[in-house]
């Protein structure tokens, strides 16, 4: 599409550049620019020009034979090169240059005279003086001053717009609020009750934006003002003078750090259950991965007198298997026989694992002090001497060895519903304690199905002695010992390929039918945050209030087989401390030492 036009003085001030012309013809020129381009615009001589019949005045008798009207011009039918270029002395490039002067003033605010991320407290941040205590009025101008500073940071646009009278754009935050500038120079909210009897700062509140230093102080202060109540309430307060951008989120942000209502509402940490050990699930001899744990103490009876026993709990890790041990005198001297009897019967373990004996709180204390000091350096030392490994869990976790833990009920339960309050001799003690040994190892490892085709459940006797526990031998009739000779050596070569064939039996229906039930995590099954270096922590104690509980900052992570971090080591103020995560609340985030 072309324009045509016969004023070539037209022509040059479109193709010109617009800020050179003056402003009646710059306006005009700026308008034909929204309508159209500058190349659209071509030269016609007045002869030629179509419009010049009715400006000139025309019949229409004489106008319905003007082809020129009609057709237009008799060049336009030509090529393009041929059209009419017009007089080239009116060309842009004739034009001056042009050339202006402004003024522009440059406002340095320069660093401000005081920092807000230097203070703590709100308190300190408006106090800061020379000398002299402050009035009350000019604690509250100081509080004005800094209000002031922090509404020029984030409102500046709002601000300058309401001081020339004019009206907030729809996309800001504070257009709702209907804000003026009062006349303290503060920014507050207009809203619908300024006739309402409230006080003046309630009736047309100080906005503050909600991500601020000073605004994270003011609601602190007013939170600690609080007795450091909760959210509603603290929010209440604040309403009655200021009102916040997103202020329950800023209120909640802030209680949620606040140090003091960490103490009493800040939750442990938790952490995804971890991957069994290997020595859990992997194929071994009884006994080969130990467990141990002790119990009591109970009473036994000695002539017209009782004294005090405890039972040495040892369990397999692999199968399950628990060997229960009467000690009566807590001893090191006792307790390695103990440990002595315990390898005699079942072959010398690898691997010793127990608790730290820290945590024994309902215990005797005998046994805390067997594993303490010079007494538990003789215990590591011999152990060390027979080939066994001793591993602690860490300590206050009891749930590492849930494994045992589980098998101490499993003995006590049955002790105190047989035994009641008789008292017994040692022997008679003895005894009972064997025979629950023997009810525990009966116990099914796998599902106990209803059909009577089932295969027999496999227990913790099949890998012991071979086959089922029976309580009560069977006397069949007498076998002709004449027909197998137990003396030959293809007999007892045949015998132990049998008993191989069988304990290979064995451990095949314990990788199959137990090990895969032990895949499942019932509880602890996501990944949850841990702590972190520096990190200031509520170390959690049992039958302790949780005011007296102590603080510990977090120097080294103890993470796991597979990455995860469920124990940290700590620095209080009684020295170093190994705990597990659960038993942490965190206070404060710290920087990384």
């Amino acid at each position: 599409m072309f324009y045509w036009s016969d004023s070539e003085i037209a022509l040059a001030w479109i193709k010109g550049t617009p800020h050179s012309w003056k402003t009646f013809v710059r306006n005009r020129v700026e308008e034909i620019y929204k309508l159209s381009e500058p190349s659209q615009w071509r030269y016609c001589p007045t002869k030629d020009n179509p419009a010049d019949l009715l400006s000139r005045g025309c019949t229409i008798q004489k106008l319905k034979t003007q082809r020129t009207w009609w057709n237009g011009p008799m060049w336009l039918k030509g090529e393009e090169a041929l059209w009419p270029k017009g007089n080239p002395s009116y060309t842009t490039s004739s034009a001056q240059p042009f050339t202006t002067q402004l003024c522009v003033n440059v406002a340095d605010t320069g660093p401000p005279v005081f920092l807000a991320e230097r203070y703590g407290k709100f308190d300190r941040l408006v106090r800061n003086r020379r000398s002299d205590p402050l009035t009350t009025f000019e604690l509250g101008e100081a509080q004005k001053v800094w209000f002031r500073l922090v509404q020029q940071e984030r409102f500046s646009r709002e601000m300058q717009l309401l001081s020339h009278q004019q009206e907030l754009p729809t996309t800001s935050k504070i257009t709702p609020l209907d804000p003026f500038i009062a006349e303290d120079g503060l920014l507050r909210v207009g809203g619908r009750i300024g006739r309402s009897e409230l006080p003046y700062d309630s009736r047309f509140p100080i906005i503050l934006p909600h991500k601020h230093v000073v605004v994270d102080l003011l609601v602190r202060h007013c939170h600690e003002r609080q007795m450091h109540l909760g959210t509603e309430h603290t929010l209440a307060v604040i309403r009655q003078r200021f009102w916040i951008l997103k202020g329950r989120s800023v209120v909640k942000r802030i209680i949620r750090d606040c140090v003091v209502c960490r103490r009493f509402s800040s939750r442990a940490f938790a952490q995804k259950m971890a991957p069994l050990p290997e020595e859990r699930i992997t194929e071994t001899f009884p006994f080969a991965r130990t467990g141990m744990d002790f119990a009591g103490p109970l009473h036994v009876r000695c002539g017209k007198r009782s004294r005090k026993a405890y039972i040495c709990l040892f369990t397999c890790m692999t199968i399950r298997a628990v060997h229960l041990e009467l000690v009566i005198d807590m001893s090191v001297d006792q307790f390695l026989l103990a440990l002595r009897r315990f390898v005699a019967r079942r072959g010398r373990p690898t691997l010793l694992q127990s608790d730290n004996f820290t945590t024994f709180k309902a215990a005797d204390r005998v046994i805390r002090q067997l594993f303490v000091g010079p007494t538990l350096d003789k215990i590591k030392h011999q152990l060390a001497f027979e080939g066994v490994t001793w591993k602690f869990i860490t300590e206050r976790a009891p749930w590492t060895g849930g494994y045992w833990e589980r098998l101490v009920r499993s003995v006590k339960e049955p002790l105190k519903k047989v035994l009641g309050h008789a008292l017994l001799t040692e022997t008679e003690l003895h005894t009972v304690l064997v025979e629950i040994e023997a009810k525990i190892n009966a116990r099914p490892l796998t599902f106990v199905g209803d059909d009577p085709k089932d295969a027999n459940v496999l227990t913790p006797f099949h890998f012991l002695i071979g086959k089922e526990f029976t309580e009560f031998p069977h006397h069949g009739q007498p076998r002709d010992r004449s027909a197998v000779d137990y003396h030959t050596g293809a007999e007892l070569r045949r015998r132990w390929q049998h008993q191989q064939r069988l304990v290979a039996h064995f451990w095949k229906r314990w990788r199959t039918e137990y090990v895969t039930t032990l895949s499942v995590r019932k509880k602890w099954c996501g990944v949850k945050p841990s702590p972190a270096i520096a990190d200031v922590v509520l170390i959690a104690e049992e039958n302790v209030p949780r005011m007296r509980w102590m603080m510990g900052r977090v120097i080294e992570l103890l993470p796991g087989t597979d990455g995860l971090v469920r124990s940290v080591r700590l620095r209080t103020t009684k020295g170093m401390l190994s705990r597990p995560v659960a038993r942490l609340h965190l206070l404060e985030e710290g920087l990384a030492l």
